[in-house]
């Protein structure tokens, strides 16, 4: 009854979805769902808002960026993990819309419209291992990483962000520089 805004599929290839619907068929997802085994199932009570984006860790947990400040019954603030029984947020969450989620091993990647995740300023891309952290000085001036922009990881040890910009400001070994066009960039 929505838009699908994004879609994983699973350790069991089972196939997650996360966007603005609130049901999937005749069942109840609220944002999130998932098929499996020829029927939907959602997780919890949901998501108060939009999902953008969603990601299966190597553990079988379920991360999702979006537009929301609650999973279920916990506050969340734009990017939450649902482990397989309920809902939990990573830390303080970031300040603003999540329009993408990676995972890699205990690692979760998000990019989208925030300039803080937690108490860190992490400009619009940041890393989750227990705490937040910031990527180099993050993506910069007016570019968001949305829909149109990806971010991905790459051979494992650095995340790549791809789309139109108009700026990218990174800092590569001391050295830093404005990038803008078409093109993937990469944090190490």
């Amino acid at each position: 009854d929505g838009t699908i805004r994004d879609i994983a599929v699973g350790l069991n290839n089972e196939i997650y979805i996360a966007g603005s619907f609130t049901a999937s068929g005749s069942v109840s997802t609220r944002r999130v769902g998932v098929w499996e085994n020829g029927s939907w199932t959602g997780f919890g009570d949901g998501l108060s808002k939009t999902a953008r984006s969603i990601s299966v860790a190597d553990n079988g947990n379920l991360i999702v960026g979006g537009e929301f400040s609650m999973a279920g019954s916990v506050e969340a603030n734009r990017v939450a993990v649902w482990d397989g029984s309920g809902w939990s947020a990573l830390g303080d969450g970031v300040n603003g819309t999540v329009h993408a989620v990676e995972t890699v091993g205990n690692d979760v990647f998000v990019g989208g419209e925030f300039i803080k995740s937690g108490a860190i300023t992490s400009n619009r891309i940041a890393k989750w291992n227990g705490n937040w952290s910031a990527l180099g000085t993050g993506v910069r001036i007016d570019y968001t990483i949305t829909a149109g922009g990806q971010l991905t990881l790459t051979y494992l040890t650095s995340v790549g962000v791809g789309g139109t910009f108009k700026f990218l400001f990174r800092n590569n070994i001391g050295e830093e520089s404005f990038i803008s066009g078409n093109f993937l960039s990469h944090f190490e």
